[in-house]
């Protein structure tokens, strides 16, 4: 292992005040990265270690470079008047990103010291390995003698990375050389540098081990960042990392619509224009608030993606030549794009100093009204552009800082829509896109040193001006009411416009209704359950047998046959009306929801249950209770006057409810026919009065001042005016004409079926929530399991950290007997936890590759281990029948352990405020397993509803488990249902539906 001493030369560390702030600095990292040939650059930020890791995969350096060049800080780091001095094979030329000395900078302003280790790629092969600890406060001694600065570097050979005792040795070199200056720098000064070095605590090995081990994954398909072995590149690890850092992240996570840190960081790359070419370099920025755990701040979906860009409303692409002239394409909404020329008439005839560009811009509607975009995704892209929105700068695909930040209106965008927002049209927050330069056509084109953006010389004026003249008539050719291409864009907004208010207005409509009708199936159910239907008639009962025993009492015969005919009337007209209270008329005209559909189907077979056994026989009771009192009574009922007296009162009732309704379809009729009259009639008028208006307005044209041209922009304008004002009433007129046309009055006999508008636009809308449903049960799946994937990933590196630091905390135990009660409390506790995940192991993966025979008597000893002390707190036994134990079924631990584990969780759950004896069993039939307990009943309207998604009746209960399960079951050839069994309460049976083909069963 070599070793040497470098001399920093000169230095400027003054010069650290032109980076800005953290994320300009790790932008400036990332873009010597490129310039280093890196494919990837990742940063990871560990807040409880105070650590900054920054890798690359570039070409790093030697150690004759790294002493030479990098440690030497007034000289420019980048050879041969900006190239590098390697290559690799195969890769397209970069243009060089980065500035002098300005990296060295920005890593100084991460934080005060810094690990630097670097592994170069050449074309005579790989090098060795150069270690430099570099303390940035040493620089900052006012009147010390650079010269008299010691930086400690070493080289590693072989492949190897620098040891913990190397480190602790380069540590004790910086420390020793901080000594000797003691006496040229306050004492505070000292103490603080001093403190800084003994801070340092980082073994490469470690670190490198993390990540190569799998712990913190890299994106799939990609290999660890490491510089063992063959591995090349720069890694720059920063202890202690400045405090401001984690605050300005923070700062960002709870802004919805600032994210001042991650703005200057995302985008990196030109990556959301569809047609852009791969980026060079991809970066990654780990946020580890945590030891295990960690949060992607700007790579995947973080930033605007070219699926974003696709989605949006408009799109306006093409390149400005070297006289600022545009031409290009405009798609507006999801029209055919047109071409289209836009002249920079500032231009004076010569090439422009800024020199030629290319844009390709999206824009998004301010309403979601007027957008093309779902409103299910519209408002999500929404808020993206409120974080990220804005135009962006690309010199040869890599960001040029500020531009694009959603507080950096460099184009004066919003300064224009303030003056007028119909007339200037666009928003910067809800503009996206990239202006492309390079550095061969935009050399005029510079950067402030501190990154602040260009200098403002007359490149950067013509370079802005072009734009702003750009956007300025994109509005007027497009966007506004006399453009000379608004028709395309008018068009199609206010069909828009005109689909929103329908479906608007349809919810208006139908809500009241729809919830009306939801409260009533909620009540009938709540009568049911309470046996409301029954005490119902108990009361008619009571009241009929009273008034039978009145006609009983009556001495003349005659008058008690007419009272006995009255009270027959009366018991049932009233049992007529409590038939009316439990029944329910769906409305056809709006679409039902899963749950709301199911509730409706419970509610037929309740409501037939009712009439079947409550209904028809009070029926036939208060029938026989009449009889039963006329004969007792010696009564003669003149039958035809009975049924006479019944006819009538069914004849009146019937009659009025249909003059009911046949006086208020007429006055509705009445009344569309107003409207209608009134309709045509406006249209009418106003299509007078404009053109009138057009008229008198032509009359008043002075011709002789009008050449061609204005002649005919005058008659576009004129015929523009009449055609808008004729359009919008033709197209309203013949809404109104086919809505009465698709009106069908039929029912020339009883069997006609009519079937409005409404009910097929109800059904329609039916599909459509089912539709929905499913797309969102998707969604919620594929998240659930992405989810479900990480949490798996990171449980496992928890549970190795804490194993390993529990070994650590057992020495110091051994050496405390105070420490060791304590540490046996963490272990047996631990264990405890662990023992609870091992039993989960079938369920993390499919470790048997074959479908293997599933005893009961596993599956009983695996959920008796896993509940055992939860059924003990709440008294509840398991009861595995022989049955059960002796059953098989065949296919992997992975599809049924789960399904059983939510059965009886979920019955443990009802069953711990149910009363004693609380009761699970675990049984078998010929065609099936059984769980089923003696908890509360599952009322018959839920039978169905429990197996889908999102329907729990458990206070913040997700609905997934019985989903899953049976979703799960039925990919295997099982079902799973909810059967009735006298011998239990709830009873779910898992049953084989397919045979198992094809498969070779695994006896191992």
């Amino acid at each position: 292992m070599a070793k040497f001493k470098a001399r920093a030369r000169t230095v400027d560390m003054l010069g650290r005040q032109q980076i800005a702030g953290a994320a300009t600095a790790i932008s400036e990292l990332f873009k010597n990265a490129h310039d280093a040939y890196a494919n990837r650059v990742e940063v990871d930020y560990y807040r409880t270690d105070s650590l900054f890791l920054l890798r690359d995969d570039g070409i790093g350096m030697t150690p004759k470079e790294f002493q030479d060049r990098w440690l030497t800080l007034g000289t420019e780091s980048k050879v041969g008047g900006g190239t590098l001095p390697y290559r690799p094979r195969g890769t397209a030329e970069r243009p060089i990103m980065g500035e002098k000395g300005i990296g060295r900078l920005a890593i100084a302003r991460i934080g005060p010291q810094v690990l630097v280790m670097s592994r170069a790629r050449r074309a005579e092969g790989i090098d060795d390995l150069v270690v430099g600890l570099v303390n940035w406060e040493l620089f900052e001694i006012p009147g010390l003698d650079l010269d008299e600065i010691e930086i400690p570097v070493e080289v590693c050979t072989g492949g190897k990375l620098p040891t913990a005792k190397l480190i602790e040795q380069m540590k004790k070199k910086l420390s020793d050389s901080v000594q000797v200056l003691s006496g040229r720098m306050a004492p505070d000064r000292l103490r603080r540098i001093q403190k800084s070095i003994s801070s340092f605590v980082v073994d490469p090995n470690r670190i490198d081990s993390f990540f190569t081990s799998g712990d913190a994954a890299a994106e799939p398909g990609e290999t660890p960042l490491s510089l063992k072995d063959d591995g090349v590149g720069t890694h720059f690890i920063i202890q202690p990392a400045d405090e401001f850092l984690s605050e300005e992240i923070d700062r960002d996570q709870n802004s919805n619509d600032d994210p001042t840190f991650t703005k200057f960081l995302v985008g990196f790359a030109n990556t959301m224009v569809p047609d852009a070419p791969s980026p060079s370099v991809r970066t990654r920025f780990r946020d580890w608030k945590f030891t295990e755990t960690s949060s992607e701040l700007i790579s995947g979906g973080a930033f605007l993606t070219s699926q974003d860009f696709t989605d949006a409303d408009h799109h306006f692409s093409g390149q400005f030549d070297e006289f600022g002239q545009f031409t290009g394409e405009v798609r507006i909404y999801d029209q055919k794009p047109v071409r289209h020329v836009i002249p920079w008439e500032a231009g004076t005839g010569l090439p422009t100093l800024c020199g030629p560009f290319k844009v390709n811009i999206a824009h998004l509607q301010g309403e979601a009204r007027n957008s093309r975009v779902p409103v299910s995704e519209y408002t999500a892209l929404k808020q993206k552009l409120d974080r990220f929105g804005g135009l962006y700068v690309y010199r040869d695909g890599i960001r040029i800082l500020p531009y694009g930040n959603s507080d950096q209106d460099w184009l004066n965008v919003e300064t224009r829509r303030n003056k007028g927002q119909a007339y200037y049209f666009f928003a910067y927050r809800r503009i996206f896109g990239a202006v492309e330069i390079t550095q061969d056509d935009n050399a005029a084109l510079v950067e402030k040193a501190g990154r602040e953006g260009f200098q403002t010389n007359k490149a950067y004026r013509q370079f802005t001006a072009i734009l702003e003249n750009f956007f300025i008539q994109l509005a007027a050719d497009f966007f506004r009411e006399s453009g000379v291409k608004s028709s395309i864009w008018s068009d199609r907004k206010n069909e828009l416009e005109r689909s929103e208010f329908a479906r608007r207005k349809r919810a208006e409509n139908v809500s009241v209704r729809k919830k009306a009708f939801t409260d009533n199936l909620e009540r009938f159910f709540t009568r049911v359950q309470d046996n409301d239907p029954k005490s119902q008639y108990d009361i008619l009962l009571t009241d009929v047998q009273a008034a039978l025993k009145s006609v009983q009492k009556e001495k003349d015969l005659d008058r008690a046959a007419e009272l006995l005919i009255q009270t027959e009337s009366f018991a049932e007209h009233r049992l007529g009306e409590l038939r009316k209270e439990f029944t329910i008329t769906r409305p056809r005209e709006i679409g039902l929801s899963t749950q709301t559909r199911r509730d409706w189907e419970s509610y037929l077979s309740e409501r037939a249950q009712l009439e079947e056994g409550v209904f028809i026989p009070a029926s036939e009771q208060l029938r026989a209770l009449v009889g039963t009192a006329a004969k007792a009574a010696r009564i003669h009922v003149d039958q035809r006057k009975r049924l006479q007296t019944l006819i009538n009162e069914l004849s009146v009732e019937v009659s009025k409810s249909i003059q009911a309704q046949a006086t208020d379809i007429r006055q509705t009729a009445e009344e569309k026919e107003t409207e209608v009259r009134e309709l045509a009639q406006a249209a009418i008028v106003e299509m007078k009065d404009t053109i009138d208006g057009v008229r008198v307005e032509l009359q008043r044209v002075d011709f002789s001042e009008l050449g061609q041209s204005g002649i005919e922009q005058l008659r576009t304008q004129l015929e523009r005016k009449i055609d808008l004002v004729a359009r919008h009433h033709r197209e309203l007129l013949e809404s109104a004409k086919q809505q009465l046309v698709e009106i069908k009055i039929g029912g020339n006999s009883k069997d006609d079926l009519v079937i409005s508008a409404g009910e097929i636009t109800g059904a329609i809308e039916e599909e459509v929530l089912a539709l929905r449903e499913g797309a969102d049960a998707d969604a919620e799946l594929v998240q659930l399991g992405m989810a479900l994937a990480v949490v798996t990933h990171e449980f496992d590196a928890v549970i190795r950290s804490i194993r390993g630091e529990l070994g650590r905390l057992k020495r110091w135990a051994q050496a405390s007997p105070q420490l060791m009660p304590i540490y046996e409390r963490i272990h047996g506790n631990f264990e405890h936890l662990d023992g609870y995940l091992a039993l989960f192991t079938p369920l993390q993966r499919r470790l048997y590759r074959k479908p293997q025979r599933i005893s009961g008597s596993e599956i009983a000893k695996f959920l008796g281990e896993l509940f055992d002390e939860r059924m003990r707190r709440h008294s509840v036994t398991l009861v595995p029948t022989d049955e059960f134990r002796n059953k098989t079924v065949v296919g992997y631990p992975s599809t049924f352990f789960p399904v059983f584990v939510n059965l009886v969780d979920n019955a443990i759950y009802w069953l711990k405020n149910h009363r004693p004896p609380r009761t699970i069993t675990l049984g078998a039939d010929a065609t099936g397993l059984i769980v089923a307990n003696n908890g509360p009943k599952v009322v018959v309207r839920d039978r169905e509803a429990i197996f889908d998604l999102r329907f729990s009746r458990k206070p913040n209960g997700r609905g997934l488990g019985l989903y899953i399960s049976r979703h799960t079951l039925a990919k295997a050839g099982y079902s799973l249902s909810l059967v009735q069994n006298p011998e239990f309460s709830v009873c779910f049976k898992i049953a084989e539906q397919l045979a198992q083909k094809g498969e070779q069963i695994d006896e191992s």
